[in-house]
């Protein structure tokens, strides 16, 4: 296979772009025609099972499509009773149908003798003896359910590890992720324009679409519009590939249409957007995984000062570009509109006061007594759905309770969660899944320049973010990080197939 940039804009990408730009618009039209909302939710999930049952792969790829563009999951909704089934619910839901009549047809499952395979089982076995003691602790049903919902991803290892079996299904998969994250790109952006510039006759019924489709936050801070998206993780996912690709890739002038400048653009549009999501954690997360690249540069890879220099000026322009891009964008000076946000003011709304800022504040108030609870019950943990009361300036909690204490059992400091729902032992067991991927995939940051290395290593670094980025910002309990975990995990399973039958056919002859 030739690992060129234009591997990434194949006919998957095209058809996927085509297709999440088709779902966006008919999300938006859903939202103001209830039946519509309806049909789109029927027609999607029936042409998903029916793509899955017919090649797996389908399958995987409208799953991660749906996570890179949709963080709740609620493009769209089928109202049932009180409760709303969720596209992504619905899409998880017939997919793991199709897995099941796979392995019924086929007999067989490729995740069973995987080296990951008894970790994996081990922490879905703290996962369900988490239920358990939730009951057992007399947490409401109700916050069970809507705490361990996410977890339920968890169970599309199997079906991923089935689906993707070859570089050419990590390749079309890719495709499908790169396509649906520059859809996101571009709805970003959009939004970013048309509230920067106020166009009020749209304004309100945009703003309700993206708030009740669970897709964002659109926030006017003190000089700045802010365009938050949780899936905007996938942005970092998607910066860091392309990033690495090209870091390994040698400069061709054009192929089939894609240069190698058009694909380092669309790299620098991707960490613009984590820029203008304003999210301190993604921020850190993606500042703290180029540090570790940085590592790699010197310690792994043994690049040239001079080639560290050239790479460190290359992202101080691209910073520089994002920056410039964003400032030109809210100021764009439009007839009868007067815009006008300082370069400064793009920096200081989210870097000044974070301790005394209200949610950077609550954050650090919630500290104290999740510890104190997360203590309470340290060895096995107490269970899912398990609240703890802080005192908060956050505006929107202050809405509810004047008095400023606050009850919830969704919480930002992602790892002292995990070990307040799972226990000690539940936390250990999930760090060592994830620690045994981490080592399984570090041969291929050994070699990045061969084949498709490079892939692996980019798609790691994602891994690598994800993993601090839940620090302050919970993903390792949430679909998108999950459905990142087991797209990884199912990608060095292919590529140490690979790498089991080189040595095998080495050994042999």
């Amino acid at each position: 296979m030739n690992f060129s940039p234009s591997i990434f804009f194949g006919k998957y990408f095209r058809i996927a772009f085509l297709g999440v730009c088709v779902v966006e618009f008919l999300s938006f039209f859903g939202f103001l025609y209830p039946a519509l909302n309806i049909f789109a939710f029927l027609v999607i999930i029936g042409v998903t099972f029916l793509l899955s049952y017919r090649r797996l792969l389908y399958g995987a790829m409208i799953v991660l499509a749906e996570l890179a563009v949709a963080s709740k999951g609620y493009l769209f909704s089928l109202p049932l009773g009180r409760f709303d089934l969720s596209l992504r619910l619905g899409i998880f839901l017939v997919v793991m149908l199709a897995w099941v009549l796979h392995v019924i047809r086929s007999r067989s499952a490729r995740f069973y003798p995987s080296t990951f395979f008894i970790p994996y089982c081990v922490v879905v076995f703290f996962m369900i003896l988490s239920v358990v003691l939730a009951y057992f602790h007399g947490n409401p049903l109700g916050n069970i359910f809507f705490d361990m919902n996410g977890y339920l991803f968890f169970a599309l290892a199997a079906p991923f590890v089935d689906a993707i079996r070859s570089k050419k299904d990590v390749v079309a998969v890719l495709q499908v992720i790169v396509a649906a994250v520059s859809v996101s790109i571009m709805k970003t952006l959009f939004l970013l324009f048309i509230f920067s510039q106020q166009f009020t006759v749209v304004l309100p019924d945009v703003y309700t679409w993206v708030r009740r489709t669970g897709v964002g936050e659109i926030t006017q801070l003190e000089n700045f519009t802010r365009v938050f998206f949780q899936s905007h993780i996938y942005a970092i996912f998607f910066g860091l590939l392309l990033f690495t690709f090209l870091l390994f890739t040698p400069y061709v002038k054009r192929e089939n249409g894609h240069s190698w400048w058009s694909v380092f653009v669309r790299g620098a549009f991707a960490l613009l957007v984590v820029f203008v999501s304003y999210s301190r954690s993604f921020w850190v997360g993606a500042v703290i995984t180029i540090v570790f690249l940085y590592g790699l540069f010197v310690f792994v890879w043994k690049f040239s000062w001079k080639k560290i220099g050239l790479i460190t000026a290359t992202l101080a322009l691209v910073a520089l570009f994002d920056f410039g891009f964003v400032l030109g964008l809210v100021n764009f000076p439009l007839p009868m509109r007067s815009v006008n946000v300082s370069a400064r003011g793009l920096i200081t709304d989210r870097t000044e006061d974070v301790t005394t800022e209200a949610a950077g504040a609550s954050r650090f108030q919630l500290l104290g007594p999740l510890l104190t609870a997360a203590t309470r019950h340290a060895i096995l943990g107490s269970g899912f759905g398990t609240t703890v009361t802080y005192k908060t300036h956050d505006p929107r909690a202050l809405a509810n309770n004047p008095d400023g204490l606050y009850t919830t059992f969704s919480f930002e400091w992602g790892y002292l969660d995990l070990w307040l729902k799972l226990g000690i032992f539940g936390l250990i067991a999930y760090l060592y899944f994830l620690g045994r991927i981490l080592v399984a995939a570090w041969p291929f940051f050994r070699q990045p320049h061969d084949d498709g290395n490079k892939i692996v290593v980019g798609i790691m670094l994602g891994f690598v973010s994800v993993l601090l980025i839940h620090t302050t910002t919970p993903f390792l309990n949430h679909p998108l990080g999950i459905g990142w975990i087991l797209f990884s995990l199912a990608v060095i399973e292919v590529y140490n197939k690979k790498e089991r039958q080189t040595h095998g056919t080495k050994s042999t002859s």
